[in-house]
């Protein structure tokens, strides 16, 4: 009886960490620019029904970040001020622990002249 005990025990050790579900929180959004005097971008957000997207928030100097959100799993972003290559934004996720499920999309960039640019060479990437 013990070590039948002690079997369940250990199994319910390994299989609860598993059972935790997803875990919330914040992903990067960075910028890989070609240009040093980018003004401000707009992109989409989304993520298969499953997910949810939260917050958006400005992660670089003198930028301000804004959203909207089409559904719990797309937004559209804005995020203007003086871009550069780097973190450009914050998203609160509901799921950290799967970014490939969540999808950035550049639909327009400007400079601080504020004339649309060609997104060659420009990419948004998501990190943790």
């Amino acid at each position: 009886m013990r070590l039948r005990a002690l079997a369940a025990l250990t199994l319910l050790t390994l299989v609860a960490p598993a059972c935790d579900g997803p875990t919330a929180g914040e992903v990067s959004i960075d910028l890989v620019t070609p240009n040093s005097s980018d003004g401000a971008i707009l992109f989409k957000v989304r993520t298969p029904s499953s997910k949810d997207l939260g917050e958006l928030t400005a992660a670089c100097s003198g930028c301000q970040a804004f959203s909207y959100r089409v559904s719990e799993s797309e937004l559209y972003g804005v995020v203007t001020g003086p871009l550069t290559s780097g973190p450009i934004a914050r998203l609160a996720v509901s799921d950290l622990g799967v970014s490939s499920a969540y999808v950035v999309t550049i639909l327009e960039i400007s400079g601080l002249d504020h004339r649309l640019r060609s997104d060659v060479g420009y990419e948004l990437r998501l990190s943790r």
